[in-house]
């Protein structure tokens, strides 16, 4: 893979915005096993190419966190529900539905991880200690 032409980021501050996420998404959800926290979602590639080339005339694609089903506390396991709904933007307005047939253009094609995931990412790994894990005696 080449250098990337458009700006990023240093790897350094992704890697310290990830672990942002887990120790949030540990502490607003309760979540004690730290490995039960998504990490983030695989699109597949081929699904982006088809969304912008049957999109047409477009600027953007805006992506929405969604739950399969209704959340219900008193079984919080929602890993295997979570997806990432991706709508087509066109001048910051999304564009839900085809205005000529009304078909929907959401689209649904992510995985969550930890379902499909890279565990050797220095994005994914694991932290040596989070909020909720219990202190080690030593």
């Amino acid at each position: 893979m080449s250098s990337l032409s458009f700006p990023t980021i240093p790897l350094s501050v992704a890697e310290d915005g990830t672990e942002n996420w887990r120790e949030f998404y540990q502490f607003c959800t309760k979540t004690a096993d730290s490995r039960q926290i998504f990490r983030g979602f695989h699109i597949p590639v081929a699904d982006l190419k088809t969304l912008l080339e049957e999109a047409g005339d477009i600027d953007g694609v805006r992506a929405y966190f969604a739950l399969e089903t209704r959340f219900d506390p008193l079984t919080p396991d929602i890993e295997k529900d979570i997806h990432i709904y991706l709508v087509p933007v066109k001048d910051n307005v999304d564009i839900c539905q085809d205005p000529e047939t009304g078909t929907s253009n959401v689209c649904d094609f992510t995985t969550p991880c930890p379902k499909i995931c890279d565990t050797s990412s220095p994005l994914y790994t694991l932290p040596t200690s989070s909020p909720a894990d219990p202190p080690t005696n030593g």
